[in-house]
């Protein structure tokens, strides 16, 4: 008799992983990575739903301000699974295991062919990352008026919590100061991590004529020593 029982109650353990198994076995639901590109982690997050005509999906990158785009494809053949976005011209091919609790595969963009693992679970972010970064800093944009009356648009990255004064770093560029949004945070500011340790203010600016600041673009406009009324530069302090 208690081999019966022993016996029904191995079956009905069994019985309960079969089932608990097959209801893991769908594609649905979140998935998490975190991606290296070109020397900064960055979050890439799938959304992906089963329908009558098959599967759809969107796509957040927290640190550019993308959250709930839809995907151009999803496609899941067997085990294998992609995805793709045409208007910025990426895609994604991998394989799942048979549980749906991991999947990895290549992440192709242009040149760059990064392989990239997709997990069930939220991914911890390293502390020189911008979603890490985030959490311990604010960001401001604004327009600051120059001596001629041109405003230069700028992106201020300040402590969330500050201990007595901070030093600044100013970065004026004519390669697009960012411009994203208070939301997102502009991925190189991971490269100055090392500042942020010593609550450093970081300031980043387009020059004049370029991109969302005013004014007429000269390329390397010359620096003036002594300037007079409304000549200006680019290069120093009171421009």
């Amino acid at each position: 008799m208690k081999r019966i029982i022993s016996k029904r109650i191995g079956f009905i353990i069994i019985l309960l992983a079969l089932t608990t198994g097959l209801g893991a076995q769908s594609i649905s639901g979140d998935w998490y990575s975190l991606m290296n590109v070109q020397g900064l982690d960055m979050q890439f997050y799938i959304h992906i739903e089963e329908n009558e005509s098959g599967l759809t999906g969107t796509f957040d990158v927290p640190e550019q301000g993308a959250r709930g785009i839809p995907l151009s494809s999803v496609s899941l053949k067997d085990q294998n699974f992609s995805f793709t976005f045409d208007p910025a011209g990426f895609s994604f091919e991998g394989i799942s295991d048979r549980d749906y609790s991991q999947i990895i595969g290549y992440f192709k963009q242009g040149d760059m062919n990064i392989m990239t693992r997709f997990g069930r679970e939220p991914v911890e972010l390293p502390e020189s990352s911008p979603g890490a970064i985030r959490e311990i800093y604010n960001k401001e944009e604004l327009y600051i008026e120059m001596r001629d009356g041109i405003k230069l648009f700028t992106s201020v990255y300040s402590p969330e919590d500050p201990s007595g004064e901070s030093p600044i770093l100013l970065f004026r560029t004519p390669y697009n100061a960012e411009g994203g949004g208070e939301d997102a945070f502009n991925h190189f500011v991971s490269i100055y991590h090392r500042f942020l340790k010593e609550n450093y203010i970081l300031v980043f600016q387009d020059v004049r004529g370029r991109y969302m600041s005013e004014g007429d673009f000269i390329n390397v406009r010359p620096f003036i020593p002594n300037k007079k009324k409304d000549e200006v530069d680019e290069a120093s302090r009171y421009i």
